[in-house]
């Protein structure tokens, strides 16, 4: 990648206001706080530092323990030329949903969306509110 691509990026990341939002159900951390954020630097290190095209997403559920898992996503909003994003930001940016969002959160930076769910389910249950603890309840 050229230099002035990787300057433009990382411009654009500083420079462009952010969204985040916190999820207002699902199950909380319990203690698992620091596993999920060593299973996050895993995802991101597995991951990362390879070319991202408009609007691929990079998503992986990982085990915490042995009945608990948590997806981490990210996705190029881009519609531009491919980029590449650094293995630290990854790191930073999905670090930031599980420290400041107890049920998982996503955030909008620049051209990428970070995205932590505590359970490994649909996105869209989250925003809609779906009932995760009552789910597995009824299992």
């Amino acid at each position: 990648m050229q230099l002035t691509s990787i300057v433009v990026l990382a411009i654009s990341m500083v420079a462009t206001p952010a969204m985040a939002d916190c999820f207002g159900s699902g199950p909380t951390w319990n203690g698992y706080q620091a596993t999920a954020l060593q299973s996050l630097t895993k995802f991101c290190r597995e991951d990362w530092n390879r070319v991202m095209y408009a609007r691929e997403r990079r998503t992986k559920c990982r085990n915490l323990t042995n009945n608990l898992k948590a997806n981490f996503e990210v996705e190029y909003l881009g519609h531009g030329n491919p980029t590449v994003l650094a293995e630290s930001e990854c790191i930073l940016r999905l670090s930031n949903e599980v420290n400041g969002c107890g049920r998982g959160g996503e955030s909008v930076i620049g051209d990428f969306k970070f995205t932590h769910l505590r359970m490994c389910t649909k996105l869209a249950d989250y925003r809609a509110g779906f009932d995760i603890a009552g789910w597995i309840a009824s299992l």
